[in-house]
C-alpha cells in the first residue's frame, strides 16, 4: 500500500472523531450547509499532521449570465476541479475530480465555484461526517431522534428563521426539560436567528 493511502485513512479517522457540522446558513434559501471555511479550519491541521499536500487545478469551465428577480443579471460559473492528494513522505498520489458551481452579481462567481469543488473534494474523499463518531466503536452511528425531539427541533428552526427576537421568545417559553434537550443545538439556532435578523 502506498504511503498516501495510509495517510488518507489516518485523516479519515481523525476527521471522523470531530466531524464538520452544517454551521453555515443560507439566508435566501433558508438552509444550513457546511461551508468552505469549516472545511479549511478542520481539515488543514489534520492534513498537515499526516503530511498530505492538496494540489488543485481547475478546467472545463462554463460561464454565462443569469437574470435576477430585480431585473439585473448575475454571473454563473461551473468548473471541473482536479485535486491531487500527495504524500510528502514518498510522493505517492491520489487523484480526484469534482465539479463546482457558483453565482455572483459581481466578480466572485469563479471563486465560489472553485470553493464548492474544493469543499466537495474534501468532504467526499475523506467521508467527512456531520457529527463526531468513534470509528473504532461498536455504535458509530447517530442515535435516532424521537418524534418529540424532532418536533422541538423543527419548531426551533422555524422560529430561528424569523429572527433573533422570535427565537428568544420561543426559547423563553420552553420548559426546563425542553431547554436541556435543545442545549446542544441552541447556539446553532442563535446563529441562524442572528443571520435572519440582518
Amino acid at each position: 500500500m502506498a504511503h498516501i493511502h495510509q495517510a488518507m485513512l489516518a485523516v479519515m479517522a481523525d476527521v471522523a472523531a470531530v466531524g464538520i457540522g452544517k454551521s453555515a446558513y443560507n439566508k435566501d434559501q433558508k438552509f444550513n450547509y457546511r461551508g468552505i471555511e469549516a472545511a479549511m479550519n478542520i481539515m488543514a491541521g489534520i492534513l498537515i499532521r499526516h503530511k498530505i499536500l492538496v494540489l488543485p487545478a481547475y478546467s472545463e469551465y462554463a460561464d454565462k449570465d443569469k437574470p435576477t428577480k430585480s431585473g439585473g443579471s448575475m454571473e454563473y460559473v461551473k468548473v471541473k476541479g482536479r485535486f491531487t492528494f500527495q504524500s510528502a513522505e514518498d510522493g505517492s498520489t491520489v487523484l480526484a475530480e469534482f465539479f463546482g458551481e457558483g453565482c455572483d452579481v459581481s466578480d466572485k462567481a469563479m471563486t465560489k465555484a472553485q470553493s464548492v469543488a474544493f469543499r466537495t473534494a474534501l468532504f467526499q474523499t475523506f467521508v467527512v461526517p456531520t457529527v463526531a463518531i468513534d470509528p473504532e466503536g461498536e455504535d458509530s452511528q447517530e442515535q435516532p431522534v424521537s418524534p418529540e425531539m424532532q418536533a422541538l427541533l423543527d419548531a426551533a428552526q422555524k422560529e430561528a428563521e424569523k429572527g433573533l427576537e422570535a427565537y428568544r421568545a420561543f426559547f423563553s417559553g420552553l420548559t426546563k426539560e425542553q431547554r436541556t434537550n435543545l442545549s446542544t443545538e441552541h447556539e446553532q439556532f442563535k446563529k441562524i436567528a442572528e443571520a435572519a435578523s440582518k
